[in-house]
């Protein structure tokens, strides 16, 4: 019969995982603020590390990321980061006009 003793204690078990969750995380954010290609890249530090960001203004504050967004293009210019590993870029909307319904030529038979 096994005894006991042999089995690791359940507060050893617990420990030895919430270091490893912490570990991995100290080393995905460090990832992301140092090593990315994107690090470089201007925007607000914290949603260039998390999305919790995101999803405070997404789901948390009034739904309107749109409108944040909007605001941090006006701050931080054409292309800046906001949610990890992604660039959010802005087109200058005089150069570039998106094709509209009524601008699409069909072929008559």
């Amino acid at each position: 019969m096994i005894s006991d003793a042999s089995f690791p204690n359940i507060t050893v078990l617990l420990l030895s995982l919430s270091a490893g969750i912490f570990a991995w995380f100290i080393g995905v954010v460090g990832y992301r603020a140092f090593f990315h290609p994107l690090a470089k890249v201007p925007g607000p530090p914290l949603a260039a590390l998390t999305y919790l960001y995101v999803f405070y203004f997404n789901i948390g504050k009034t739904s309107r990321l749109y409108a944040h967004i909007e605001k941090l293009h006006e701050r931080y210019g054409s292309l800046f980061q906001a949610p990890p590993m992604l660039g959010l870029f802005a087109l200058n909307r005089s150069n570039a006009q998106a094709p509209s319904y009524e601008s699409v030529q069909t072929k008559s038979t």
